[in-house]
């Protein structure tokens, strides 16, 4: 398989770039640590959600959803800037994973980054573009955070009506939730379940509930 993830970065900028079709991703970028050790900073952002999640920080380089994050903070916006402050931690010594989620479902992780003796090395976003479209049919290419698990049974890609992400019922979603972090998925549908020339959007859901979005992209059909 090629490599999907520097793939996917491409295609990032190349469909957020089409006319009528735009890219909402989930990401933490520029993080910090200071001015103490214990402290550090962080520009973030995802979809918007009907609800607001959290940072979360483990110790490791993986995120173990069976072990209690050792700092937790309520997220106030979908997108901003965050200021972490600690007591105990000293995040210039081992291995840490930034965390952010679009709810408080501590399965909704939509964006990770690892930091290693106080330097970023490992940055897990979520992304999702339509690469092809057919009468019933849509393939796409999507990436979750590396460092994290696929929550099973609970990940899916899913296609609405309209340029409002995640309104209304779905229109179609995958036959299966997902089982891994990054790859190509494709969608079926019926026959005329969409319409040549309307607008639609496909998400990237996460954690226990389909509203939860870590991931998006609206596009023209037309077939």
């Amino acid at each position: 398989m090629p490599d999907v993830i520097n793939t996917l970065v491409i295609n990032e900028r190349r469909y957020m770039g089409r006319s009528e079709e735009r890219a909402y991703t989930s990401n933490i970028t520029d993080v910090v640590v200071g001015p103490r050790t214990t402290d550090l900073h962080f520009n973030y952002e995802m979809p918007s959600q009907r609800s607001l999640g959290k940072v979360r920080i483990w110790e490791g380089l993986t995120v173990n959803l069976s072990e209690e994050p050792v700092y937790e903070a309520p997220l106030d916006d979908t997108k901003g800037f965050v200021e972490v402050f600690t007591k105990g931690l000293n995040f210039t010594q081992g291995a840490y994973v930034v965390t952010i989620s679009a709810d408080e479902d501590i399965h909704s992780i939509v964006a990770t980054e690892t930091l290693l003796n106080g330097q970023p090395r490992i940055r897990g976003d979520s992304f999702i573009a339509v690469t092809a479209k057919t009468s019933n049919s849509i393939s796409t290419v999507y990436s979750n955070p590396p460092n994290l698990t696929a929550y099973k049974e609970a990940d899916w890609g899913v296609i609405y009506a309209g340029s409002e992400l995640g309104k209304g019922a779905p229109l179609a979603k995958m036959a299966a939730p997902l089982d891994d972090t990054s790859g190509i998925i494709t969608i079926n549908f019926p026959r005329g379940t969409l319409k040549s020339g309307n607008t639609y959007n496909v998400c990237l859901s996460v954690g226990a509930r389909l509203s939860t979005i870590s991931a998006a992209y609206i596009f023209k059909y037309l077939i």
